[in-house]
């Protein structure tokens, strides 16, 4: 049996709290355990499907030198190592319980494997064999420092899954292998720094510390303003920042307005002079509108932003997200991967290709095998996240925000019955949940910052 899961981004506390509580990981647990008993599995994989450790999405970074950054010239080591301990310190009770025995914990039949796959947040880990060591140790892996797999190909259960930031441009700096017919990614692919990574830190997670620094110390929303601003890295998908921000603004005060804009403004322009945002438009700065001509003109606009000119913004934003492919995009690379795992003996049988990554669980039927009665469906799931998430009110009018949860579950044959009969291929299932209100944690929909707070606010101004 495989259960497979993603996208945690489980980070060090200092760009926000963003972060699912251990609570709800042991309730998920013991739900997952009761799936183990009733297929009376033998043996079980735990999948962790990348993006686990959030290493771009901290404040800690801009503690250093940008020739200290990953994607600086002198990338530190000891940095490195000191945010990722960072993660597990912030997430101690989680990682004690993902990396402690699930069968006394939980009721497990066996203990599961432990497998991670990197993502494009912790895909750094792969590079040093002391962060390889302390993944394993944080999940309960056996000791190991061993590159980790950059895909899972199971013909026993008809899987194939990977991260799948393979196919977004914005983070992953693309295959000449893949984009001519090979099915592996070269393990060399990986290594280099996509703009989305150095986005998601010196952008992203630059506004908050920014707004605090341009506000009065004395201001008296200015810790929620720069908390309410932190929650923008969860914002899907990431260029959708910009509404995020505009609806942010709009319910305070002028001099926070002018704070934000500030602040976005100089985001902006620290991005644009980074020796490495430079090189990146320079090598992918083809003949023709590309994506580097759609970026720089993204980042053009975020460094002139004034609340006039965001829906112009908004428009390039949009563009942006198709360019990322969007989930059709994801499907149709699941197919063209069916499509050259076909043409492999170890290949053959595999009905459900998996990616993350994207943080919108999906399943998308792409084929049908044979004839009714005994037709097999092959199918893209996509494995969703576990991060709060905020989401568009109908209207536009605000946000509502809610914490998602995705795990599938994948039963090799004859674990899994239907109608009282033994199936005798895989069989697949997928769950999501949206956590709103429940099991005591208050509700989570964003609301205007209080009058009484505006008014306090103007009687400071006043004095």
């Amino acid at each position: 049996m495989l259960i497979v899961v993603s996208d945690f981004h489980l980070m060090d506390g200092t760009a926000g709290a963003h972060h699912v509580e251990a609570g709800t990981f042991r309730s998920s647990m013991a739900d997952l355990a009761a799936y183990t008993r009733e297929a009376q599995a033998t043996e079980i994989s735990l999948v962790f499907l990348g993006d686990v450790y959030d290493l771009v999405r901290t404040e800690r970074w801009l503690d250093y030198p940008v020739e200290a950054r990953p994607w600086g010239s002198n990338p530190s080591e000891e940095a490195l190592f000191d945010i990722f301990e960072g993660v597990v310190k912030n997430n101690a009770e989680t990682f004690a319980l993902l990396s402690g025995s699930l069968v006394q914990e939980f009721g497990f039949p066996v203990e599961p494997t432990r497998v991670f796959i990197p993502g494009n947040h912790d895909n750094i880990v792969n590079e040093h064999p002391h962060l390889r060591r302390r993944v394993r140790e944080t999940l309960g892996m056996p000791p190991s420092d061993e590159p980790f797999p950059r895909y899972i190909l199971d013909q026993e259960h008809g899987v194939f899954a990977r991260h799948g930031h393979e196919f977004d441009k914005l983070n992953f700096e693309g295959s000449e292998a893949y984009n001519a017919g090979e099915l592996f990614v070269p393990e060399e692919d990986y290594t280099p720094m996509p703009i989305g990574d150095v986005m998601a830190c010196e952008y992203a997670s630059k506004i908050a510390p920014l707004v605090a620094d341009y506000l009065p110390e004395d201001h008296p929303n200015r810790d929620r303003i720069a908390e309410r601003l932190r929650d923008v890295i969860d914002v899907r998908p990431l260029v959708g920042m910009v509404r995020w921000v505009m609806w942010q603004v709009n319910q305070v005060d002028k001099s926070t307005l002018t704070a934000v804009n500030r602040a976005m403004n100089d985001a902006a322009q620290s991005v644009h002079e980074l020796p490495f945002t430079q090189e990146w438009i320079k090598k992918h700065d083809k003949l023709g509108w590309d994506h580097a001509d759609q970026f720089q003109a993204f980042l053009r606009l975020l460094r002139s932003f004034k609340p006039l000119n965001y829906k112009r913004i908004l428009v390039i934003a949009d563009k942006m997200a198709a360019l990322q492919g969007g989930a059709d995009r994801y499907a149709e690379a699941a197919r063209e991967d069916l499509r050259r795992l076909d043409q492999m003996p170890e290949g053959k049988d595999i009905y459900y290709v998996m990616y993350g990554h994207t943080h919108y669980a999906r399943a998308t039927p792409l084929e049908v095998i044979g004839e009714p009665p005994t037709e097999r469906y092959r199918v893209y799931f996509n494995t969703g996240t576990w991060r709060p998430t905020h989401r568009l009110l109908l209207g536009g009018d605000g946000f509502a925000s809610w914490k998602e949860l995705t795990y599938t579950l994948v039963f090799k044959p004859g674990e899994l019955t239907s109608g009282g009969a033994i199936l005798e291929y895989p069989a697949i299932e997928s769950w999501t949940g949206t956590v709103v209100v429940g099991r005591g944690r208050r509700a989570t929909v964003y609301q205007p910052i209080p009058k009484i707070l505006r008014e306090q606010l103007d009687a400071a101004r006043q004095q």
